[in-house]
């Protein structure tokens, strides 16, 4: 019974040390480089704006099938984009 018992709570403790190193490793939301564009100028209505003129606005693309389909969003928080649902539904004219 013993036996049992040991090997028990050296499982438990294990998996404690484990789940503590997973909560502990720093999530890195925003790394270095992340969303900056290669182009060093944008064009909004056909006008050339500053690169920082509007940080909100995203470009948006996704590969289908039948094509790539490019779409707009808006940056809401620093996980999140707002978008329209068929930025990224797949649909079919039937």
């Amino acid at each position: 019974m013993d036996s049992i018992m040991e090997k028990l709570l050296i499982g438990l403790s294990l998996l404690f040390v484990t789940l503590e190193r997973m909560s502990a490793q720093k999530e890195t939301l925003n790394p270095k480089g992340c969303g900056v564009s290669s182009y060093k100028t944008m064009i909004v209505n056909g006008t050339e704006v500053k690169e920082t003129q509007y940080p909100w606005a995203v470009f948006l693309a996704t590969q289908f099938p039948s094509g790539q389909y490019a779409c707009g969003g808006t940056i809401i928080t620093k996980r999140h984009v707002l978008s329209a649902a068929t930025a990224f539904l797949l649909t079919t004219n039937t």
